[in-house]
């Protein structure tokens, strides 16, 4: 599934070409205050030739938490428009040294619609982080990932078996400031921006 790539956050997808040519790889992060962070992983591209394969698209919508974070795959979709949402993963804090399914994702949305998921495993390297994620092959999911397409602001809150915690907001109703982020990454990816690029031999 697209998520096993956050984990070390790296891609790559080596084109055909000429095996001589230098070729182009960017992972482009850019940010604003009403759309969130949009990071782009893009495939190996030979300078001047056209890009054959989609680039892999994360999306963090803006939030009031640093504590618990939803990130939304587009894969398959282009720098000029996203599609439909692939996957969700939802990070989220739980005690230190609990295990992942002590905590349970709460994710609700303003017209009142409820999803449940509970925690799948921890987060690597950590003992109070653990996280959920999923594609379209969960049914139960689609819904959510139909929310999200559909542009609803979700609250997200951990409940564990003694309490619930606070609601955290995720700003995925603000679609143009999304795109405009999009936009500008596509800028920085067709100039090759030295600090977002680099070139491989």
């Amino acid at each position: 599934m697209i998520f096993k790539l956050l984990t070390g956050f790296a891609f790559a997808s080596v084109l055909a070409g000429s095996a001589a040519a230098s070729t182009v790889e960017c992972d482009i992060i850019v940010q604003s205050a009403t759309g969130g962070e949009l990071e782009v992983f893009s495939g190996q591209t030979v300078p001047g030739a056209p890009r054959i394969a989609p680039p892999t698209i994360i999306w963090r919508p803006a939030s009031n938490s640093r504590q618990t974070q939803l990130m939304v795959a587009y894969e398959g979709s282009t720098l000029t428009a996203l599609g439909e949402p692939s996957g969700v993963h939802i990070r989220f804090p739980i005690e230190e040294n609990a295990t992942a399914d002590s905590g349970t994702i709460v994710v609700t949305s303003p017209n009142g619609r409820t999803w449940r998921f509970v925690g799948q495993a921890l987060e690597r390297g950590s003992n109070d982080r653990a996280y959920v994620e999923f594609g379209e092959n969960l049914v139960y999911g689609r819904a959510l990932l139909g929310a999200i397409s559909t542009g609803q602001d979700l609250t997200i809150s951990v409940d564990r078996y003694d309490r619930i915690g606070n609601g955290a907001r995720f700003a995925s109703a603000n679609l143009r400031a999304r795109d405009a982020l999009l936009a500008l990454a596509k800028r920085k990816f067709d100039a090759a921006d030295p600090e977002s690029c680099r070139t491989v031999p």
